[in-house]
């Protein structure tokens, strides 16, 4: 669908919506307490302005604000607590403090013009207060930002603020996200939960940025609960709806998608750069492979005796935190390292193997065991966990004095641990409903937002303890998370199925994470379980194997068939372009370097290379791995062909050698199984190109042999 036609349907969507809620067709307070301001009550009433050189404060229709200018692109539009003071400390600050970080003043001087009620930015972008039109952010170029009429505490106790977007403008981020990668008419529920890549909106991770396709875009700089209203229910609208206490509202007038990653960047942490060997493959195996050593020695064989590669091996089965399983855990250290590969450990986010009752987190009512609240909805298996669970309290010093510097330290010094695999992270509670649901910190701080601050600091820390301990660079991949999960520095995108749809889900899931922010992200290679339909395994995997080849890494795991279990043609497009991945690594070392610096995702979405083009702002199906490969993936059962687009430039087919205009499609362009379409583009400023072409040459003739 083309983005203009996307735009169509939202509209008559929106109309929809609208005329169901005139005549009340939603039930309860929720709906109709956002749009009351909407219809005849006017607008945002500005009154007690007091400007200074670096702030506005006002009180919009009684809630008190602040507006300045931070960082070199984000104005910023906070509420004040209940007792009138503003919180310096949003989800970015927050973080930064908490991993002992130095927190700037990056407040700017502001132009004042009080008698128009106009600020001016070191950057040339304005803000304008105006009664009854809120406050309007705009462009240095003078173009319209985004404008900020409505700010009110509803019924239900939650904060929000809307404003007005344009209609046909493309919205790109809101984490990883299944369904679309325009979020344009969504309503998008900012809350993590185990959904097993579904495509209803929800997912294992959620972030509260949202990037245009006009260059502009909006951060919610909290970690408590949210709903981003994208044109849903009003069209031309959209409404932050914040179950906390505070707004912390960042909106970036800048001029590409890119600037607005840079600028989130900057507030929330840049991507730490991921050791050498994260770019290869890791294999991670559910019980009982790898529950023995026995198990990793026969993968190992298996995997040389195929002519596969591999760089690690991640013990998911094996219970490594167990002392009495040392010894074993000893053998399987030896015999990895011994044949100069890597190991990683399987963990649960924020669950000390051990367990010593003081540094565990306690609830108001005395106990330490904490209720998973409505965070363990699982859509693969369709149940709600009523289960336990105990949380090391990370905002102590003694507890992560005992657990980093004591368990992981000795597990290095003695095993030579490379890194951790750490799943379940969308499993936090923040709960304040009752004694046995509300968890005490050590250091006293609230309780929301905990849900999404628990698991990017968990994670971070242990990532940064790893690489401060580590001779060769640890990794941490990581299942969930909210603001910051760039820090760890690598996510995968949860459990799906070995069918079609789940090679759809897990592709937008990896766009749509880089365009919010994480440049990194992996997933289980052609799917964790088993397909329930009658997509056939072997042409799954190949296809799957096709575009992972194509991405950061390449990481097999789940209750499904291995790579050597297949028939001799499916494992030799296995073996081709495993290889030819590895070919690759100096190109993606490259880009994960220039990701690190400037947010720019590995895999991008077609419009970070072209935000202008309409074509490239809607599809979701091709992508650049960085600035010179792009990549159009095979997703449909029995497919053997599909159309390209290429955008405006010069490209070369990485086949054939034939050289493409851009700016036109390429209709059924020819896609045996084990040939992937991939077109060189001519004007990439790659300084690695040349070398990993030469090195990717055998490969490539491989895939002209069988296809």
């Amino acid at each position: 669908m083309s983005a203009a036609l996307s735009r169509i349907f939202a509209f008559f969507l929106a109309i929809l919506n609208t005329f169901t809620l005139i005549f009340g067709g939603f039930s309860g307070n929720r709906g109709i307490e956002r749009f009351k301001p909407f219809w005849g009550g006017g607008r945002m009433k500005i009154t007690d302005v007091v400007y200074t050189d670096t702030a506005a404060d006002f009180t919009a229709d009684g809630v008190k604000c602040r507006l300045q200018f931070e960082s070199p692109h984000g104005w910023r539009l906070r509420t004040a607590k209940a007792d009138g003071t503003f919180d310096d400390f949003g989800a970015g600050q927050t973080l930064a403090r908490d991993l002992r970080e130095e927190i700037p003043d990056t407040v700017q001087p502001l132009t004042v013009d009080a008698a128009n009620n106009v600020l001016t930015a070191p950057d040339g972008s304005r803000a304008e207060l105006k009664k009854g039109k809120g406050v309007t952010i705009y462009k240095p170029s003078g173009e319209k930002a985004y404008n900020v009429d409505v700010i009110f505490r509803g019924e239900s106790g939650n904060l929000h603020v809307a404003g007005d977007l344009d209609r046909f403008e493309c919205l790109y981020g809101t984490g990883e996200k299944y369904n679309f990668l325009d979020q344009h008419g969504q309503r998008v529920e900012i809350f993590s939960m185990d959904v097993w890549s579904v495509e209803d909106g929800r997912s294992y991770i959620q972030i509260p940025i949202v990037a245009s396709s006009r260059g502009c875009g909006m951060f919610m700089n909290r970690f408590e609960h949210q709903f981003l209203d994208l044109g849903h229910y009003a069209m031309g609208r959209f409404d932050f709806e914040i179950t906390g206490e505070t707004c912390d509202l960042y909106i970036f007038p800048t001029e590409q998608i890119s600037d607005v990653l840079y600028g989130y960047s900057l507030l929330t942490g840049f991507a730490a750069e991921p050791a050498g060997w994260m770019y290869g493959t890791q294999i991670c195996r559910y019980a009982p492979e790898f529950s023995t050593a026995q198990g990793v020695y026969d993968m190992s064989a298996n995997m040389e005796a195929n002519g596969f590669p591999w760089d690690a091996v991640i013990l998911e089965g094996f219970d490594a935190f167990n002392r009495g399983k040392w010894g074993e855990l000893q053998q399987i250290a030896d015999f990895v390292h011994g044949k100069g590969k890597k190991l990683m450990v399987y963990t649960q986010c924020g669950y000390p193997g051990g367990y010593y009752e003081p540094y565990m987190l306690h609830n108001a009512a005395g106990g330490t065991a904490i209720n998973r609240v409505n965070a363990t909805w699982n859509a693969g298996y369709g149940y709600l966990s009523k289960n336990t669970f105990t949380y090391l309290d990370i905002t102590n010093p003694d507890a992560l004095n005992w657990w980093y510097s004591g368990t992981w330290k000795e597990m290095m010094d003695r095993f030579g641990v490379d890194g951790a695999k750490i799943d379940f992270c969308e499993n936090v509670p923040d709960y304040k409903t009752s004694p046995e649901s509300t968890m005490v910190f050590h250091d006293g701080r609230d309780t929301f937002g905990a849900h999404h601050w628990y698991p990017v600091a968990y994670n971070s820390m242990l990532f940064n303890f790893l690489n401060e301990n580590a001779s060769d660079g640890a990794m941490v991949f990581a299942r969930g998370g909210g603001i910051g999960a760039q820090r760890y520095p690598l996510s995968w995108t949860g459990d799906q199925k070995r069918e079609f749809t789940f090679l759809k889900t897990q592709l937008r899931a990896c766009l749509s994470c880089g365009l919010s922010g994480m440049p990194f992200m992996s997933y289980d290679m052609a799917g964790y379980s088993k397909a329930t339909n009658n997509d056939p395994e072997a042409e799954v995997f190949s296809r799957g194997v096709e575009y992972t080849c194509f991405s950061a890494n390449i990481e097999t795991h789940g209750k499904v068939s291995r790579s050597y279990d297949f028939d001799s043609a499916t494992k030799n497009i296995y073996r081709i372009y495993a290889n030819m991945h590895d070919a690759m690594r100096p190109y993606l070392v490259e880009f994960g370097k220039i990701a690190c610096e400037t947010a720019l995702p590995l895999m991008r979405a077609l419009v970070l290379y072209d935000q202008k083009d309409e074509r490239c702002q809607s599809t979701w199906d091709e992508y650049m791995l960085g600035d010179a490969f792009l990549v159009a993936p095979v997703l449909n059962k029995g497919a053997r062909s599909r159309s390209v687009y290429l955008p405006h430039g010069s490209w070369t087919d990485l086949y054939t050698g034939e050289v493409y205009r851009g700016g036109q499609t390429l209709l059924a362009y020819q896609a045996p199984i084990g040939k992937i379409p991939v077109f060189i583009n001519n004007d990439s400023q790659s300084e690695t190109l040349t070398g990993t072409l030469a090195a990717m040459r055998p490969y490539i003739d491989q895939i002209n042999a069988i296809s």
